[in-house]
């Protein structure tokens, strides 16, 4: 899932495509199917809830180093492009799920509005199927919230153990100028 990181405009148009390539073969055996309908949101639903988890914890101000500003500011910056893109993650959770309510409200329509309809339908399967591809990135994303808190618990502790250190040494040069001041 590298391919989201590196290269994200890329992947959002390829994902994009595929949406609609699914979308345009799907439709005709969406539609009217119920069955169907409720599956994806109730899959939608529990990708949304991963989504917020996972806001959650890069939201914790816990992740941001103690020591240096200037690790604290990339620290930040890094937390924040991740927050953004679960951020506009979860607005397409969200979006799908609006787009079924509205395919839900139209069911039985005829004549403009069943054309109305069939629009939802498609506007429904690419945003839900948009979702359900980039959700399979959601593991990776928690593997590298987990393993940047394992760094900065190791960075935090490297900085104690160099603040001890030059205690230390602080007091060891104070010794030592005592002692000679004394002679």
């Amino acid at each position: 899932m590298k391919l989201f990181t590196t290269h994200p405009k890329k992947s959002f148009l390829c994902v994009l495509i595929i949406s609609c390539v699914l979308a345009y073969l799907t439709q005709p055996l969406f539609h009217g199917n119920t069955s169907a309908l409720n599956t994806i949101v109730t899959i939608i639903s529990i990708l949304s809830g991963f989504s917020l988890v996972i806001i959650s914890q890069l939201g914790d101000i816990s992740l941001l180093p103690k020591g240096s500003t200037i690790v604290t500011k990339k620290t930040r910056n890094l937390l924040r492009k991740k927050f953004n893109g679960q951020k506009y993650l979860y607005a397409l959770y969200v979006a799908s799920l609006f787009f079924a309510i509205l395919t839900t409200l139209t069911v039985g329509a005829t004549g403009l509005l069943l054309k109305v309809h069939i629009g939802l339908e498609y506007l429904f399967i690419v945003f839900s199927s948009f979702c359900l591809i980039t959700s399979f990135t959601l593991p990776s994303i928690i593997e590298e919230i987990n393993e940047f808190k394992y760094e900065v618990s190791i960075e935090a502790g490297k900085l104690e153990v160099q603040e001890k250190a030059n205690e230390i040494r602080e007091s060891e040069v104070q010794n030592t100028k005592g002692s000679k001041a004394g002679n």
